[in-house]
């Protein structure tokens, strides 16, 4: 029996990484109806998952990951691809603010703003082998000609779900109709997401919302908030925005970023 292969969703945290599990999971398996199925369909490498993930094709499971490729990342050896989701750095950092609570602490929020860009990422997950918003993209893209790997702009998909959708088809090369793909995009709508956040709050259900929420005090946070995109542009300073502009310009420029 060959070996169990691993499909990982890579990506920097906040750029987009469950809505394609939820994308993958409801192409690939079909019948998601809970945050429950997706760390079923699509676990998540940091809760645990590994190769014995019960879902998988032919052999081939997909997992959740944060991490920044390296040599030494866990189950490296057995990757048979990746699907790496970018986001705008600031977007991703406008997230993170909401994500930790500091949108309404004036002082908590500058810092931690002022310390993402002074770094270029989370400080906080480069300790987690995240790397930064810059060296995390730059990890995965390297691998491209080692496995086969599929990169995906947030932007891109926020603009055009089908399309989106079409383009991980190719990539497992399978076929889709056109109202099996209006399928997946509908079971996996951003509002569509939230609904069932607030369906599993109102049940007191656990499941992938619930332990993301774990985070915070604040009973009214919710994982799935906005997904928007140029959300950043109301928070920060003239200065910290040529200070972003310092961090993150080459490779923003390169993606085809305005900062």
């Amino acid at each position: 029996m060959a070996e169990p292969r691993i499909l990982w969703i890579a990506s920097y945290p906040k750029s987009g990484n469950t809505w394609v599990r939820f994308l993958v999971a409801n192409m690939v398996f079909g019948g998601v109806e809970t945050s429950a199925d997706i760390e079923a369909m699509v676990p998540d490498v940091h809760r645990g998952a590994s190769l014995t993930a019960h879902y998988h094709v032919n052999g081939t499971v997909f997992l959740k990951t944060h991490w920044a490729l390296a040599d030494d990342m866990p189950q490296r050896g057995a990757t048979a691809g990746a699907i790496h989701v970018v986001r705008h750095p600031l977007d991703v950092l406008r997230s993170h603010v909401d994500y930790f609570g500091l949108r309404d602490d004036g002082e908590k929020r500058s810092r931690f703003i002022d310390a993402y860009l002074a770094l270029g990422g989370v400080p906080a997950w480069e300790k987690r082998r995240y790397g930064t918003w810059v060296t995390h993209h730059a990890a995965w893209s390297a691998a491209r000609g080692a496995f086969p790997l599929l990169a995906l702009k947030y932007e891109d998909m926020t603009a055009d779900p089908a399309a989106a959708v079409q383009r991980i088809a190719g990539f497992f090369r399978r076929e889709m109709s056109d109202g099996d793909v209006d399928r997946v995009v509908a079971a996996s709508s951003f509002e569509r997401m939230r609904q069932l956040e607030a369906d599993e709050i109102a049940r007191g259900e656990d499941g992938f919302f619930a332990a993301e929420r774990s985070h915070s005090k604040d009973p009214s946070f919710r994982f799935m908030r906005t997904g928007k995109t140029d959300s950043y542009r109301e928070l920060l300073s003239d200065v910290q925005l040529a200070a972003a502009r310092d961090r993150f310009g080459a490779l923003a420029d390169q993606l085809g970023y305005e900062i």
